[in-house]
C-alpha cells in the first residue's frame, strides 16, 4: 500500500521527467538553421591584352574605410548607423572583390600590353594602380525604397618615383528595382563597370602622355649628345691635314726604297 507521502513524491518525479522530455523534444524538433547566401560582383572574363609596345600596369592591394572590411553585406538605414546582414555575405572582402574585378576589366579592355596583379610579381611596369573602398552598401530610405551605393578612390602612381599621375574618385547611388540583396550586388557591379570604363580611358591617356614626355626627353638628350656639324673652314683644314699626311707617307716610302737600292748595290 502506497502512503500519501510516497504517492506525492512519485507524482513530482513524474512531472519533472515529463518536463525534461518536453524540453529535449523541443530541441530535437526546433526550427532548422537558416541558410547562408553568398554574393559576388559580375564582369568580363576574357583577356584581350594589347600586343607590342602598349603601356603596362600593376594593380596593388586595395584598402577600405572603417566598417567595410567585413564580408557580411552592409546596409544603412540612417546617416549615422551601419548594420550588417546575419546570413548574407560577400564571397570575399569588398576590397578584394573590387580589386579582382578591376583587374578583369583592365585586361579585357585591350588597351594594355600587360596587367599584373602585383608590382612585385613580375617585371617593371609603367605605373601602379591603387584603390580604396570608401563605401559599398545597401541604403534603405524606407521599407519600400532600396538603393545600392558604391564610393571609391583610385590613384595611379609612377612606378619609379611614386608620383601621383591620376586620381579618380566617385560616389554613386542607384535605386533598386526590387528589395533583395541580389539586386544590390547587381547594381554595384554595374556602377563599378561604368566607373572602370571611364577610369581605363583616363589611365590610357595619362600613360600615353607620360610616354610622349619620356620620348621627347630622350630625343632631346640624344640631340645634345650629337656632335655639332663641321664648318667649311673645319672641312678645309681636315682636307689639308689628310693631304699633308699622304705627302709625308709618300716621302717616307720613297726614302725607304732608296735605302733598299743602296743596300743592294753594296
Amino acid at each position: 500500500m502506497t502512503t500519501p507521502t510516497l504517492r506525492n513524491a512519485l507524482l513530482a518525479a513524474a512531472a519533472i521527467t515529463t518536463s525534461v522530455a518536453a524540453l529535449l523534444c523541443a530541441g530535437c524538433f526546433g526550427s532548422p538553421a537558416k541558410p547562408e547566401y553568398y554574393y559576388f560582383l559580375s564582369g568580363p572574363t576574357a583577356v584581350v591584352e594589347k600586343k607590342g609596345d602598349g603601356p603596362t600596369l600593376a594593380v596593388n592591394s586595395f584598402s577600405h574605410s572603417p566598417g567595410y572590411d567585413a564580408r557580411s553585406l552592409a546596409y544603412r538605414t540612417g546617416d549615422n548607423e551601419l548594420r550588417y546582414y546575419g546570413y548574407r555575405r560577400w564571397l570575399a572582402e569588398p576590397a578584394s572583390l573590387v580589386r579582382d574585378m578591376t583587374i578583369r576589366h583592365l585586361r579585357a579592355s585591350g588597351m594594355f600590353s600587360a596587367v599584373q596583379s602585383s608590382s612585385k610579381s613580375e617585371g617593371a611596369v609603367d605605373a601602379l594602380l591603387e584603390g580604396r573602398v570608401v563605401a559599398m552598401e545597401e541604403v534603405d530610405k524606407d521599407n519600400d525604397h532600396w538603393n545600392a551605393r558604391l564610393a571609391m578612390v583610385f590613384v595611379l602612381r609612377d612606378e619609379r618615383s611614386a608620383r601621383v599621375i591620376l586620381r579618380h574618385a566617385f560616389d554613386v547611388t542607384r535605386p533598386a528595382t526590387r528589395r533583395h540583396p541580389q539586386e544590390i550586388a547587381r547594381l554595384i557591379s554595374k556602377i563599378l563597370a561604368q566607373q572602370l570604363d571611364t577610369l581605363i580611358r583616363k589611365v590610357h591617356r595619362a600613360l600615353a602622355r607620360k610616354k610622349a614626355r619620356n620620348d621627347a626627353r630622350k630625343k632631346a638628350a640624344a640631340e645634345r649628345d650629337k656632335p655639332e656639324p663641321k664648318s667649311e673652314s673645319d672641312k678645309v683644314w681636315e682636307a689639308d691635314q689628310k693631304r699633308e699626311a699622304a705627302r709625308r707617307k709618300r716621302e717616307a716610302e720613297e726614302r725607304r726604297k732608296k735605302r733598299e737600292q743602296r743596300r743592294k748595290k753594296k
